[in-house]
């Protein structure tokens, strides 16, 4: 079970568009096991406009799980390495766009100049902005999906 970290951290301080690829696991209903000392593990799924392929990784970009549905059956081997490929660059661009919403939120907070930790965390520690991530994925999907698949 998934739950959408807009509706957690959405507010004031943050873009809602910039929280919209943010997705986390909660503890299940009724788990008593939860406590102060359990860590929230964020996680960001990518899936491709055929919902054929989808990778979900953690915040640091470590590969979780690849899901794939059967339709994949009619790639080839190339085609499908190739999407698998690009969804989970996707899937990690939007985790390292999240790392940039929280750092923002949190320098922001601070009383830092929004604009400029923007342009700090994209062109000097290479974190992308969710515009950013949008744009990328915008560019692989018109690239892969101009009806090569269809």
């Amino acid at each position: 079970m998934r739950w959408d970290a807009h509706e957690e951290l959405s507010g004031d301080t943050l873009d809602d568009a910039a929280l919209d690829a943010l997705t986390a696991g909660p503890p299940a209903p009724g788990d008593d096991r939860h406590d102060h000392d359990t860590v929230t593990t964020l996680m960001f799924t990518a899936v491709n406009p055929e919902q054929t392929v989808g990778v979900t990784v953690l915040l640091d970009g470590t590969v979780l799980s690849v899901d794939l549905t059967p339709s994949c059956a009619r790639y080839t081997e190339c085609e499908l390495g190739e999407e698998i490929s690009g969804i989970t660059e996707l899937a990690r661009l939007q985790a390292r766009a999240a790392q940039h919403v929280i750092v923002t939120g949190i320098m922001q907070n601070l009383g830092h100049d929004q604009i400029a930790v923007r342009s700090h965390l994209e062109n000097e520690l290479g974190l992308p902005s969710p515009d950013t991530v949008a744009l990328r994925r915008a560019e692989l999907f018109s690239a892969r999906h101009t009806g090569i698949h269809g």
